[in-house]
């Protein structure tokens, strides 16, 4: 119920300033990312040549999935859990939440690592396959311990954004790593030394840890956390894993095309295909923002029953994350082949019929707004993994088909189509189920 005295539009305009904040911090860290992602393909892409590049695209795309895996959802439980970790006892000793967070990734990183290298090993045999055994035993050493800076680093990141440390989670993590990972891979490449794909993911795995320490003492310098009370192992076993189910599923829509483009296709192929599907990946970054900044929003909002103020924040902040969006994949429909070739040089520009495809499905995605948080967040989360299951299970296998009958151009198309439809579905099932409408529009705000 609304308060007398103007309350309602006081409390919009509270939470609109505080959605202006973080959002001007998450953009500002997403753009230097983005930024530092593409000029760090550039260079490993001159430095390495493309059979090499494409397996450390291959390693490092499948490494996202695999620490996702070892994270166990805790980086969303810890946005319901920090602040009220008081409620939660150990039955056996005290121990806090980022230890007990921490040990427990590296326990499950360990049986992930170890799938994924078997996995990778069998993969090496397929005919025709991107990973050959010798680059596969090039690329195995670093493998784990990227995996578990990763989980990490995805633990640590949702840790501080839950307590509004939001610069230190948006830059002190990713940020960190990709920029000290570029300043290096540049001085390699200025001075002429090869170190090989080997030597790219550990240098990688290095910056990573930089970020994690940094993280880390970011963390353990905030009194929620330190004095945040025992939690039990129990509670993260118990409600980690149908959370981390839901991210895994959305990251195979997203993430898995090039490992089905390197079932078919030579390893040069899915260095192109690579380099399509990480520079189309820049027209969600406004949703990435949102991402990093409404999910505490929306919780609270859900929690308080103020569904309806919810949707009137949502729907025209979405609007408005979509005019860049659409601006930035019709230049990369224009101008693809032009900027795929300066970029990377001549060969890379058979990626950008790919690229437009895939910039197109992303617009798709970023017009359908947050409906994946509002279903997660609102205890959802079969549904949403229903949803996403559908559409892996379209993208990965219908993908897997036209890889070999149409090539990387056919799996483009299949991975748009099935993040398009995944978008569509959420939406729909996030109105009827919740009665908030995500989707981009000035309905929500101009509704009284």
């Amino acid at each position: 119920m609304n308060e007398p005295g103007g309350s309602e539009t006081s409390v919009a305009g509270a939470v609109y300033r505080r959605l202006a904040s973080g959002a001007a911090y998450t953009l500002l860290g997403r753009l230097l990312f983005g930024a530092a992602v593409i000029l760090q393909n550039i260079v490993l892409s001159r430095l390495l040549g493309a059979n090499e590049f494409g397996a450390v695209l291959l390693i490092q795309s499948i490494s996202l999935p695999a620490a996702i895996v070892a994270t166990m959802g805790l980086d969303v439980l810890a946005v319901r859990d920090l602040r009220d970790s008081r409620r939660l006892t150990n039955q056996y000793a005290p121990i806090s939440y980022l230890t007990a967070g921490a040990i427990l990734i590296a326990l499950v990183s360990i049986p992930v690592g170890a799938a994924l290298l078997l996995g990778l090993g069998a993969l090496c045999y397929l005919p025709g396959a991107a990973l050959s055994c010798s680059a596969f035993q090039e690329v195995a050493s670093p493998l784990w311990p990227l995996v578990l800076l990763t989980a990490l680093q995805l633990f640590l990141a949702g840790a501080l954004r839950s307590l509004g440390k939001i610069v230190q989670a948006t830059f002190l993590a990713s940020v960190l790593a990709t920029y000290l990972l570029l300043g290096v891979t540049l001085l390699l490449w200025w001075q002429g030394v090869d170190i090989g794909s080997r030597g790219v993911l550990a240098l990688q795995a290095l910056c990573f840890g930089a970020g994690v320490a940094a993280s880390l003492v970011s963390a353990l310098r905030t009194g929620d956390i330190r004095s945040g009370g025992a939690v039990r192992m129990a509670h993260f076993a118990r409600s980690g894993p149908s959370i981390m189910l839901t991210q895994l599923l959305a990251l195979l829509v997203t993430q898995s095309d090039v490992w089905v483009v390197s079932v078919a296709s030579p390893a040069e192929h899915v260095a192109y295909y690579g380099v399509a599907t990480r520079i189309a990946q820049l027209v969600s970054l406004p949703h990435l923002v949102l991402g990093g900044v409404l999910p505490p929003m929306i919780a609270e909002h859900l929690a308080s029953g103020r569904r309806h103020e919810l949707e009137r924040m949502l729907r025209p902040v979405v609007l408005l994350a979509a005019v860049p969006s659409m601006g930035l994949a019709l230049l990369l429909g224009v101008l693809g082949t032009q900027i795929l070739s300066v970029g990377f040089g001549p060969a890379y520009a058979t990626a950008a019929v790919p690229l437009t495809i895939l910039a197109v499905g992303n617009v798709v995605n970023v017009l359908c707004g947050p409906c994946s948080q509002v279903l997660l967040l609102s205890h959802n989360q079969l549904t949403l993994n229903l949803i996403t299951a559908a559409s892996a299970i379209l993208c990965i296998g219908g993908g897997v088909l036209a890889s070999f009958l149409f090539g990387p151009v056919g799996v483009a198309v299949v991975f748009a189509v099935g993040l398009s439809l995944q978008g569509i579905a959420g939406t729909v099932a996030a109105a009827r189920l919740t009665g908030v409408k995500s989707y981009a529009g000035l309905g929500g705000l101009l509704r009284r």
